[in-house]
């Protein structure tokens, strides 16, 4: 007889307690052991397994420390807290944090400029603390916003602080002159095609630096500034038509100008040189007594560009600037002047006309001149600083190599058109110069680069290159920073990269990096893509990415034995980057703002010499 009814009945009368049970899910990372000193820290790895039935122990206050890497050593630094370990601190060493790539990665407001600044700040002072008159500390913050110039000043390192406008106190004047771009990096800003123009500007390239090769520092002076000029007289030596350089006025003004420059080169001390520079200037003078006339200039005759064009050779060669053009690269980062490279570009077009170069290149040229002419390129990019050399510029960028340096570089005022080619080509010339370095010593001068809000030039790869094989400026930036990612730790060079986009950071130079220190994170993607990164099963860890508080960050990788949620030190409000939220509210009501006027703003935006702002200041009146 079936009962199953009558079961169903009666159990509709009883009351089901709960049976007592605990559950744990572990992930085996690592075990906590004594070392040689007697000091209890973690080892990764796990020999035995634990199995069902194991008791588990409440972890002791020591044992507990040890999890946070609580063990000092003479690199040690105190970063933080970490509240799961009962508010013991957490230590990392510098060797660690620093010896192989960092990435901060976090949402706008989650703390990550801080923890930035706090970690360099800790590292200096450590390296303060030594005892050692001159430390040789080395940071390069490329500062994307602005906000770093006030967060160092108080170190045992000063801050040396650099912008496009450097006309701020305590500012100085960021240059990546032309003259240091290689090859790549000009086809790059350029646009040339590599079939029919980049040949033409490799060409030109290695004869404007083949001339640069002079000791003396006169003649040096003497050979850039007449190589400018002979290339403009061998333009016109070839007979080409005078509007295609603005016209006869154009052509004049370069007769003034040569004139005026051999009158000024001159110092009367009979030299060869200086009867060549004298016959430049009284040919300059009799010809503007015979073509101009009313204000105007006439038709300069062929036969005098002719011979200008033969002297002005003679001044080269006498100066000794005809080195051998097998003897110089097109990449050797040689001192020249920018503005002469698309007159050379046209003039070896123009000798090549026979295959049909001229037209293939003129849009290159019209391109150069006018990127050239733009004052905002200039003031990066500009050879106002003819005289100076590449070591010059590293010891003013990376310091003496037995000294120390830390430079705050605001790229905030960068012009986009040409911001991945500085970044670029910084990135490349630092890398090369460690390189080298270790080449020729056997060691290394371990040196940061730290690229604050990273995303903005080290973009996510979009696919290949274009079809015509075109290398965008883009591409390039992200390329040199993929190198120095892969190959720079060797050398000594290690990257410190923030950005609240992860997901939208170079995947090469994201996996490169060792260790993570990740605030909030909320956007689903850039979740996601540190869950794939990260090598350990952090689960609930990395559950709790979207609700961190501000200055609370998951650590990770090699910097830390186990992963750990780390509060972040406060920062004094006084050295935090300036990147805190505006306040509209006190500033509605009647809080009154920095003096500033808009003259004098738009004055420094166009680059202007007070002739705009007196204009400006006639309107208002």
């Amino acid at each position: 007889m079936p009962t199953s009814n009558n079961s169903k009945v009666e159990s509709r009368g009883l009351i089901e307690l709960p049976a007592s049970e605990r559950r744990m899910r572990v992930v085996p990372l690592g075990t906590v052991g004594a070392n040689t000193a007697g000091l209890l820290v973690v080892a990764r790895g796990v020999l035995l397994f634990p199995t069902v039935g194991d008791p588990v122990l409440l972890p002791t206050i020591q044992q507990v420390k040890a999890l946070a890497h609580t063990l000092h050593t003479d690199s040690s630094i105190v970063i933080g807290t970490s509240s799961l370990t009962g508010g013991a601190d957490v230590t990392v060493e510098i060797d660690r944090m620093f010896g192989r790539h960092l990435a901060i990665l976090g949402n706008t407001g989650s703390g990550k400029s801080c923890s930035a600044t706090l970690l360099i700040r800790k590292a200096i002072s450590k390296a303060g603390e030594s005892g050692v008159t001159n430390p040789r500390v080395r940071f390069i913050i490329l500062d994307t916003n602005g906000e770093y110039s006030q967060s160092f000043n108080d170190l045992c390192v000063t801050p040396r602080k650099f912008a496009v406008e450097g006309s701020t106190a305590g500012l100085e004047s960021f240059r990546v002159p032309g003259w240091i771009w290689n090859s790549t990096e000009w086809i790059a800003f350029t646009g040339a095609s590599p079939g029919a123009q980049a040949p033409f500007l490799r060409k030109a390239l290695q004869q404007v630096r083949s001339r640069s090769g002079i000791a003396d520092p006169r003649h040096r002076i003497i050979a850039g500034k007449i190589g400018y000029f002979h290339t403009q007289l061998r333009l016109r030596s070839v007979g080409m038509n005078p509007v295609d350089f603005g016209g006869k006025q154009d052509s004049g003004t370069v007769l003034d100008a040569l004139g005026n420059a051999a009158r000024f080169l001159r110092d009367e001390s009979g030299s060869n040189l200086d009867v060549l520079l004298g016959r430049i200037s009284t040919e300059c003078a009799n010809s503007r007594s015979s073509h101009f006339s009313r204000g105007y200039w006439g038709l300069i005759p062929l036969e005098t560009w002719k011979l200008l064009e033969g002297i002005t050779r003679e001044v080269l060669d006498e100066c000794g600037s005809a080195s051998p053009e097998s003897a110089i690269h097109e990449d050797d980062p040689i001192p020249f002047r920018v503005e002469e490279l698309a007159d050379l570009i046209e003039l070896l077009a123009l000798e090549d006309s026979n295959n049909g170069s001229q037209a293939w290149v003129a849009p290159l040229v019209f391109r150069l001149r006018t990127l050239l002419h733009d004052h905002r390129i200039q003031s990066v990019a500009g050879d106002a600083a003819i005289d100076s050399d590449l070591a010059g510029w590293l010891d003013t960028l990376l310091g003496e190599t037995t000294g120390s340096a830390v430079s705050i570089i605001d790229l905030s005022l960068v012009p986009l058109p040409v911001l991945h080619i500085v970044v670029a080509v910084l990135g490349r010339v630092v890398l090369e110069a460690l390189e080298r370095y270790r080449k020729e010593t056997g060691t290394t001068i371990p040196t940061v680069l730290v690229a604050e809000e990273a995303h903005t030039f080290l973009n996510r790869r979009s696919g290949g290159r274009s079809d015509d094989g075109m290398l965008t400026p883009s591409d390039l930036c992200r390329e040199m920073f993929e190198r120095i990612a892969r190959e720079g730790r060797k050398f000594g060079l290690s990257l410190v990269v923030t950005s609240q986009r992860p997901s939208e950071l170079s995947e090469t130079v994201l996996s490169q990096c060792n260790t993570f220190l990740v605030h909030r994170i909320v956007n689903d993607q850039d979740q996601l893509l540190i869950r794939r990164m990260v090598p350990d099963s952090l689960g609930g860890l990395l559950a709790d990415l979207p609700v961190l508080p501000s200055r609370s960050a998951l650590l990770m990788g090699w910097a830390v034995d186990l992963p750990t949620i780390v509060q972040v030190e406060d920062l004094d409000r006084v050295y935090r980057p300036m990147s805190e939220d505006p306040s509209f509210f006190s500033n509605w009501i009647g809080e009154a703002p920095k003096s500033a006027s808009w003259p004098d703003i738009v004055a420094t935006w166009i680059g202007d010499n007070g002739e705009t702002r007196s204009i400006v200041e006639e309107r208002t009146d």
